[in-house]
């Protein structure tokens, strides 16, 4: 049988905006709520998503700082049914070294599932400083 078509995005807000943009080590900032959609042609399943610290200046990736993480409530999507998360407030790990990051979620971060395209999983994210 074919593969199920599914593909798990963050779809809004279009500008992603982090709370404050300049943070201290030990210091929160505040992700903004956001909505995850399955554009894929099958239900998902239950997924996961984080936030992230990299330090590579685009890409986030599971090898990243993880900030924190939810796999419980996310029950499956339908395709084209959308999820609207709320705000979440994380704290900067006070070993980070101070400098620029890009910080972002990803979705389905601990890849559970099979998706069309797992490229699209942590399209959402900005740049911080961190001093």
């Amino acid at each position: 049988p074919p593969a199920p078509v599914i593909d798990l995005v963050v779809t809004a807000p279009t500008t992603f905006t982090i709370s404050p943009t300049t943070v201290a080590r030990g210091g929160t900032v505040t992700f903004p709520s956001f909505t995850i959609t399955n554009r894929g042609a099958n239900a998902s399943g239950a997924f996961s998503y984080g936030f992230y610290l990299a330090t590579n200046g685009a890409a986030i990736d599971p090898s990243d700082t993880l900030l924190g993480s939810t796999v419980s409530g996310n029950a499956s999507l339908s395709p084209g049914a959308s999820k609207v998360v709320g705000s979440y407030r994380q704290i900067i790990p006070t070993t980070i070294t101070p400098g620029t990051y890009t910080i972002g979620i990803m979705v389905d971060n601990l890849n559970a599932i099979s998706e069309s395209s797992e490229a699209n999983n942590n399209d959402t994210k900005t740049t911080i400083t961190v001093r």
